[in-house]
């Protein structure tokens, strides 16, 4: 996957959940079924908003939670958007266009 790409979320409902609000709770369209994400795979949710390049985020991530490994971060990141992705809760943005098929994500 090109780190230079800018996961963008499709529009669905989702909200801050948990006692402290570092939680997303997002009702998936694929399967129709409520979902939880972890804080970090809410941090990763909410930077896919089109402006955040997957090396922003794997940045942000391992700023954050002082991470001891780059490529592991690299690895989780890469798993979870491609997971959203074949879910269809998120698209990739090359440039501003939409990247739309498949192939190129990878």
């Amino acid at each position: 996957m090109n780190q230079d790409l800018y996961p963008k979320k499709k529009n669905i409902r989702w909200r801050w959940d948990g006692p402290e609000g570092e939680h997303i709770t997002f009702l998936n369209p694929a399967s129709g079924s409520i979902c939880v994400f972890n804080p970090i795979a809410a941090m990763i949710f909410h930077m896919s908003d089109g402006t955040n390049t997957i090396k922003d985020i794997i940045d942000k991530i391992v700023e954050v939670y002082s991470a001891p490994s780059v490529e592991l971060v690299r690895e989780d990141v890469y798993s979870f958007l491609d997971f959203m992705i074949k879910s269809g809760v998120i698209m990739m943005l090359d440039d501003e266009k939409e990247i739309s098929s498949r192939e190129e994500q990878v």
